[in-house]
């Protein structure tokens, strides 16, 4: 099983990213664990707006890969429209990913905010 999401920044900047196990992927974001990425240790990361889980964990790479290339406009239109992922790339559609609907920060932090930041000193 493999994840691939979109977080957007209090910037109002996108991170796309990639992991086997989304829970501890995005502690180590929010809570700017060394293993995170550069960029969100200096953009925090405001909500979840995308998630897709797939089985194979090169076709999520493959689809990172593309979505990373993709301007704004084209990722935004691509969260409006997630299923649609076959006509924003024609050559994945032997790959399979399915839409986590509805997922978002709290359902990896709990109820609240300060949930976020407890252990991140």
């Amino acid at each position: 099983m493999a994840y691939v999401y979109i977080v957007k920044c209090t910037d109002g900047s996108l991170y796309t990213g990639i992991a086997k196990d989304i829970a501890r992927r995005l502690h180590e974001h929010v809570e700017k664990k060394k293993q995170g990425a550069k960029y969100t240790k200096s953009h925090e990361i405001e909500s979840l707006e995308m998630l897709w889980k797939t089985e194979s964990f090169s076709d999520a790479a493959k689809l990172e890969y593309r979505i990373k290339k993709l301007q704004r406009c084209d990722k935004n239109r691509l969260i409006g429209s997630p299923a649609a992922i076959s006509e924003f790339f024609p050559e994945l559609c032997e790959c399979t990913f399915e839409v986590v609907e509805g997922a978002s920060l709290d359902d990896f932090f709990g109820d609240g905010e300060e949930n976020r930041t407890e252990g991140s000193n």
